[in-house]
């Protein structure tokens, strides 16, 4: 596992890639991992509350209660 010595910004991003949030945190890597894992404090800090995990539907704390988004997996650089 790689530890990143500097914080990195993570951004949660909306439809249109309109930024809903962003939080500053701590990265490791490791090698063979199939999708990100984050912590609870951090999904929490984004926040994302999440509908299933299995079928990743979530919403975001300032969505209306009809809003419900997909999961999508996008790395961005």
């Amino acid at each position: 596992m790689y530890l990143v010595e500097t914080s990195i910004t993570l951004k949660l991003l909306g439809r249109g890639s309109s930024k809903l949030s962003e939080v500053k945190a701590d990265l490791a890597i490791q090698r063979g991992l199939a999708e990100p894992l984050i912590a609870g404090v951090t999904i929490d800090a984004l926040g994302i509350q999440v509908i299933s995990f299995g079928k990743e539907p979530w919403k975001h704390v300032n969505d209306s209660p009809s809003t419900v988004r997909e999961g999508a997996y996008k790395w961005q650089e």
